[in-house]
């Protein structure tokens, strides 16, 4: 049946009706989609109003290797 469908198809050419056919018989074909996803980390405010005296010092370090790490 559906080679007589596709034959009728070619013959009358009704290439809607074929691609019909063959969409049912064979689903639509897949297709590729490429794009660019862009994101933004926003830095959340940090409450350091708990950390001592000596732990502020040892944070700061900390940054400043972080940035000498990014080449900053």
């Amino acid at each position: 049946m559906l080679v007589s469908n596709i034959n009728a198809c070619i013959r009358y050419g009704k290439l809607d009706a074929l691609e019909y056919v063959l969409e049912r018989s064979f689903g639509q074909p897949k297709q590729t989609i490429e794009g660019t996803i862009e994101n933004q980390v926003v830095k959340a405010p940090t409450d350091l109003s708990m950390l001592s005296t000596e732990e502020l010092l040892q944070y700061n370090q900390l940054l400043e290797k972080i940035e000498k790490g990014k080449g900053g």
